[in-house]
């Protein structure tokens, strides 16, 4: 809801910039080398601190409201020596939170909080001077408005295209164009003639949660839980492509196959999905979903024809197969292989068969390997399992680069510990505690 209020403004002074923490806000004059603090005001509003401010277009007056519970305006003549403001009234807390506030820029005695302009429900309000609604856009299906700026390009007004605003004269609604940004990270363009959205920005709402690099490509995949994958040419500082998750929505995990032409996304609802690594689009189905938990690791063999993905305690095994002319992946089979939460699961390749190998590290200790070559529908079948700590418990494994005739497993613990396993016999032949 708006705020009106008036002020008698006399003198003109020119202040570039303002800056505020807390309840203390200083004011600086703009100089080529430095900046010099020329007033500063103490316990502005000691309730709770200073939620926003604004200056008037004269810079002699500067608003501000409190962020307590019952938020104050306070307009300070802060070029007088008075440590107290010129005026000051409280809310009431009907009008709700007042986090907004604004100047008139044609009329210095007039200030709105909370600018008449967007919602929570994504709906862009446009009022007059005696704050009386011409016109609202709620079509757009946006998130709740954070901002909204105008262009500085003026209308053209012999445009007949321009729409009729909702009062009873329905009067062409001639504005600018227009840029709003959301509280879910969207900044959208807005053209006034056609009434046309257009998606400018789309970034992650909530944290980042998993990142994968592209294996023969300078690109990086990023995943969060508001079901957000955006990629990232890293070389050119810019975006490739992105893509928001439904119904599916919190990312836990992504993965590239070694080939570069797929990219596994798990959810945390226990969903999975093997999109295309340049489109981040699907063939249409739903998914995969064989677990009702957390996709915690996902991996691809390397020759891109099985894929792993670890659920808490079990790991779940998929094959990629040919239906006729398309490529599909299929169950392959389970097995609930640790009684801890797994901590890393990495395929590798016989030496001698050239054959994949998975393996799954758990926080119970254990390092077990998996018969791929006679596992089927019917479960996941141990090829072994072997106990490689003690006391420690292990973190993560990496295969060691093939320097040597010998071929090892690198692990790590979290006693700072790291052990050399031989890949065939699981027998630890060196470890370092850095």
């Amino acid at each position: 809801m708006g705020c009106l209020y008036r002020v008698t403004l006399t003198q003109i002074l020119y202040i570039p910039l303002i800056l505020f923490t807390g309840c203390i806000f200083f004011s600086f004059r703009s100089i080529t080398c430095c900046r010099i603090p020329v007033r500063t005001l103490f316990d502005c509003h000691p309730e709770g601190g200073v939620s926003a401010m604004a200056l008037s277009k004269d810079s002699k007056y500067l608003v501000t409201v409190g962020a307590g519970a019952v938020q104050r305006v306070c307009i300070w003549n802060w070029t007088d020596e008075s440590e107290s403001p010129e005026c000051q009234v409280d809310l009431s807390p009907k009008y709700g939170c007042q986090n907004q506030l604004l100047f008139n820029p044609f009329d210095n005695t007039q200030l709105v909080s909370n600018s008449i302009t967007g919602d929570v429900n994504g709906h862009i309000k446009f009022y007059d001077g005696n704050l009386k609604l011409i016109n609202v856009y709620n079509e757009f299906s946006l998130d709740p408005i954070r901002s909204i700026s105008f262009s500085k390009e003026k209308p053209s007004i012999s445009d007949l295209r321009y729409p009729k605003d909702c009062t009873l004269d329905a009067k062409p609604f001639i504005i600018r164009n227009f840029v709003l940004s959301t509280t879910h990270a969207t900044a959208v363009h807005v053209n006034a003639q056609i009434n046309v959205p257009q998606t400018l920005l789309k970034e992650h709402v909530e944290p980042l949660e998993t990142v994968a690099c592209h294996p023969k490509q300078p690109l990086v995949a990023m995943g969060s839980h508001s079901g957000t994958i955006k990629v990232w040419d890293y070389e050119h500082k810019k975006a490739v492509c992105s893509r928001v998750f439904q119904p599916h929505k919190q990312i836990q995990c992504i993965t590239y196959d070694p080939q570069g032409f797929y990219l596994a996304v798990g959810f945390a609802s226990g969903a999975l999905q093997i999109v295309d690594a340049c489109t981040l689009q699907s063939d249409g189905k739903e998914g995969l979903h064989y677990s009702q938990d957390s996709i915690t690791h996902l991996t691809f063999s390397q020759d891109s024809s099985y894929l792993a993905a670890a659920v808490s305690r079990t790991v779940t095994l998929l094959r990629r197969c040919k239906e006729g002319t398309q490529e599909v992946w299929k169950y392959q089979g389970r097995h609930h292989s640790h009684y801890k939460p797994i901590q890393d699961l990495l395929f590798g390749v016989d030496l001698d068969s050239s054959q994949p190998r998975l393996l799954s590290l758990g926080m119970d200790r254990w390092l077990v390997e998996y018969d791929l070559q006679n596992s089927g529908e019917d479960g996941l079948l141990i090829l072994s399992s072997e106990r490689i700590e003690q006391s420690a418990v292990p973190t993560c494994m990496v295969w060691y680069p093939p320097l040597t005739p010998e071929h090892f497993l690198l692990t790590a613990s979290n006693m700072y510990k790291m052990k050399l396993f031989n890949a065939t016999s699981k027998m630890c032949r060196f470890a370092v505690f850095l």
